[in-house]
């Protein structure tokens, strides 16, 4: 599970659960899936899941290989073993 925020206005209110995640430096095909998001003052917040191999160094769009940029970022919480 990865978290990651969009900082789009665009995506104020947009349902964007079950959308697929993708590596613009690999743009043939999703390489994760939005299970959350909720926005606020113009910037998504997302909960995907994702490739190990695509944090932190992927360039992950939302969409499309050109779609907004998600900005990956610690979970917000902790996950214990």
């Amino acid at each position: 599970m990865a978290y990651g925020t969009i900082a789009d206005a665009s995506l104020q209110g947009a349902a964007l659960a079950g959308v697929d995640v993708f590596d613009a430096t690999q743009p043939g095909e999703p390489i994760g899936r939005v299970v959350d998001a909720a926005s606020e003052a113009g910037v998504a917040s997302v909960l995907f899941e994702t490739t190990l191999a695509a944090l932190p160094e992927g360039d992950l769009r939302l969409g499309a290989a050109d779609g907004p940029r998600i900005a990956a970022a610690p979970l917000p919480y902790s996950i214990t073993p």
